[in-house]
């Protein structure tokens, strides 16, 4: 190609579905651990192993930033897919007789467990602790809990419309 921006366009897309193909492969392998690490670790594979055998030929900052929008792609799909609870729910919709489940049904199948993992992840990491039938915040959770907060406060998350009771 004459134009190195559409060349890096042209190798950006291949790369992007390279980079999904592998890393659908490696999270497999290791059950689904080590995410941050496989995604980030193949998308600078990728990233050096197409400028190292395109580099002339391709303009790099576009193709940096073609190829960083897919992984940021593939990243947000593999999230929407793999956490989601909403697709989780509709899968149990699916597969129940006649299509229907009572709410308490899908909240015991789906959301308990998640919630279940999502407050065993808190505690491996430090951030809660068992406190009788439930969790107890520690000094590192409160830490963390500020760092969220003061994040969602600058970005102003609370009034984009987004997660419901905000106003626009």
């Amino acid at each position: 190609m004459d134009d190195p921006r559409l060349a890096a366009l042209a190798l950006a897309v291949p790369g992007t579905l390279l980079h999904l193909a592998i890393v659908g492969v490696l999270l497999r392998l290791t059950h689904q651990r080590f995410g941050m690490p496989i995604f980030a670790g193949v998308a600078l594979a990728l990233l050096l192993a197409g400028v190292a055998l395109f580099g002339a030929s391709i303009a790099f900052w576009h193709f940096a930033a073609f190829f960083g929008g897919g992984v940021a792609l593939v990243v947000f799909l593999y999230g929407a897919v793999l956490k989601s609870l909403s697709l989780a729910m509709l899968a149990e919709l699916e597969a129940a007789p006649e299509q229907t489940l009572p709410l308490a049904v899908l909240a015991q199948r789906i959301v308990e467990p998640a919630f279940a993992e999502r407050a065993g992840l808190l505690v491996e990491m430090g951030a809660a602790a068992p406190d009788g039938a439930g969790y107890a915040l520690t000094p590192k959770g409160l830490a963390t809990s500020g760092r969220i907060q003061a994040a969602r406060r600058f970005l102003r998350v609370e009034t984009l419309g987004l997660y419901g009771g905000g106003k626009a």
